[in-house]
């Protein structure tokens, strides 16, 4: 995805607002596909938030589908604002019909590469 839901520590970075018909359907689609992670890299940062819509049309954090944030495939990589930090990064995952591994976030320093976390 190109941006983010606009809830919990990303309100702040022009995601997309949660509260629209639309969105609202997007949430009902994830969970009831029992979708694991989503992958969002607006914001060249990186960051996690567990997302879970509940029966009355709010959210629970810290439970839920994983929500990845993160500029990736050589975006600058940011810990925290005003994100200006530019170390280059690659976000890598290994996906198979059963299971998703990862996020492995490397920064390129030249061979070897090494882990940033």
């Amino acid at each position: 995805m190109h941006a983010q839901p606009n809830i919990g520590r990303w309100s702040n970075l022009e995601g997309f607002p949660v509260t629209t018909p639309q969105s609202q359907r997007f949430f009902d689609l994830i969970q009831e596909h029992r979708v694991k992670k989503v992958l969002v890299s607006h914001v060249h940062a990186y960051d996690e938030q567990f997302i879970r819509k509940n029966r009355n049309g709010t959210f629970t954090l810290g439970r839920g589908t994983d929500f990845v944030l993160s500029g990736g495939a050589g975006a600058p990589l940011d810990f925290e604002p005003p994100l200006i930090l530019n170390n280059y990064n690659f976000t890598e995952f290994f996906v198979s019909r059963y299971n998703i591994l990862g996020p492995l976030l490397w920064k390129d320093f030249g061979r070897p590469r090494r882990n940033c976390l």
